[in-house]
């Protein structure tokens, strides 16, 4: 699942400007950097996202508002999530803001089912939230397993672990 642009705005003085529009759920992060040279007017910053259906403002989700950001700062907000209908709006009192959305959507498709994954402190996801373990006899241990290494041995209908004394079975079988 690679980072997303999802949008990029310069936009004028105090305008409320869409800077994306989620079709799917993100998580999403928003740099804003301020580009001008002159210390005044004081440059400030409101991000902030209108939920699908969302009517009033009060129903609106502020991330960041009326920051301030110095000449030639920048700031990046933490990372949010949205919805499928949301929509992302930026605002500065000055003109000389950039902003740049990033995201990765947050989709059970995005890694599909039984799709052979190599995984380092990263959660586990798919179609149906399941983690598939390997599995065989006891004859078909790996030699090659590490220490930590986890599997189902068919046999014993068990799951077993590699230790630094060799495999051990997990549990207890009636």
């Amino acid at each position: 699942m690679a980072i997303t642009r999802l949008g990029l705005s310069n936009p004028a003085a105090n305008t409320d400007v869409a800077l994306a529009t989620f079709s799917a759920p993100y998580l999403v992060s928003v740099t804003a950097a301020n580009k001008s040279v002159l210390s005044t007017p004081v440059c400030k910053v409101s991000i902030y996202v209108v939920p699908n259906n969302a009517v009033v403002e009060s129903q609106y989700a502020y991330v960041a508002y009326n920051i301030t950001i110095g000449v030639g700062q920048s700031f990046e907000t933490f990372r949010f999530a949205t919805n499928a209908g949301d929509t992302l709006f930026v605002r500065a009192t000055t003109a000389d803001v950039s902003f740049a959305a990033n995201g990765v959507e947050q989709n059970d498709v995005a890694l599909a089912e039984n799709t052979a994954q190599t995984f380092t402190n990263k959660v586990i996801r798919g179609d149906d939230n399941t983690l598939y373990l390997a599995k065989g006899t006891t004859a078909q241990r790996p030699a090659s397993a590490e220490v930590g290494y986890v599997r189902f041995n068919t046999e014993y209908d068990r799951l077993e672990v590699k230790t630094s004394t060799g495999w051990q079975l997990v549990g207890w079988s009636a």
